[in-house]
């Protein structure tokens, strides 16, 4: 599925210089080869964080407070406030860590 993933950028109403060749910058970016690059570190990356602790912290979280939240739901209350809780620890690897500082790079450039 990611190998058939494209940039096809056009600027259909565009007030910023900048923005009307970011078109131009993709093109030049894919033909350097350098989206397929990110295209590999995006699946690697996604696989990476739909497995982790951290985002079944976070959908564990959503659903202790959603039958709270909703008005069909005989435990919902109108003045409940969600629990706050501090952020999980993402827990990535040096990989995944690396392909964030990867794409960082590419998209300032």
């Amino acid at each position: 599925a990611m190998d058939q993933l494209r940039f096809n950028l056009t600027c259909s109403s565009c007030t910023s210089t900048g923005l009307q060749s970011f078109p131009d910058i993709a093109s030049s970016l894919e033909d350097a080869g350098i989206l397929d690059e990110l295209k590999s570190r995006l699946s690697t990356f996604s696989a990476e964080m739909l497995q982790s602790d951290f985002v079944q912290t976070f959908v564990d979280r959503m659903l202790v407070d959603a039958a709270k939240q909703c008005p069909q739901h005989p435990a919902y209350t109108e003045s409940y406030t969600p629990t706050k809780y501090d952020t999980p620890n993402l827990g990535l690897s040096l990989e995944a860590f690396d392909s964030i500082v990867y794409s960082t790079v590419v998209l300032t450039e």
